[in-house]
Order: structure tokens, then sequence, then C-alpha cells
């Protein structure tokens, strides 16, 4: 599921702000329900609990996650049947 500002690319998810990029990560949800975040933006920051992901580095997602997107911050949540937690 990309992620990013308005433009030529199809976002699933956009994010109107100067410090998004119009191609800025991907979303990459497996068939177990595991969701990676990639990033795709040299110009504009993406950071996982303060972590920096380089342009084409990923990571796996965890329920909690902060998620920096820009200057904007995110907090990933998994429904808890998906997450395992009763």
């Amino acid at each position: 599921r990309p992620l990013g500002r308005r433009g030529k690319r199809l976002n699933h998810i956009e994010i109107e702000h100067p410090t998004v990029s119009r191609a800025h990560a991907t979303f990459l949800p497996d068939r177990h329900g595991q969701v990676t975040l990639m990033s795709e933006s040299a110009g504009s920051a993406l950071t996982v609990n303060g972590e920096v992901l380089q342009p084409g580095g990923a990571k796996r997602l965890r329920h909690g996650d902060l998620l920096g997107i820009g200057q904007l911050f995110f907090r990933f949540s998994v429904p808890s049947e998906a997450a395992g937690v009763d």
C-alpha cells in the first residue's frame, strides 16, 4: 500500500503535508498478517521508533511502533485479533 502526497502515483494513503514526498513509503502486508514498511524517498525522513530508514530500507512493524513520516508522527496499530492479543 503506497503512501505519499497526491501526485502522479496513485497512493492508497495520501498525506497532504509539505514534509511528505509524493512517493514516501510503502506498506507491504504479507499473507500472515505481518506488515513491513519500506522507505522510498531520499528527500524526506522516515523513521520507526526513531530509527531512520534509508531509501530502499525496510522494517517489519509491530503493534505500537512510532512512525515518523516527514515531520508527522503516527502510532502503528494492529487489531487485537491480528496481534494475537486477547
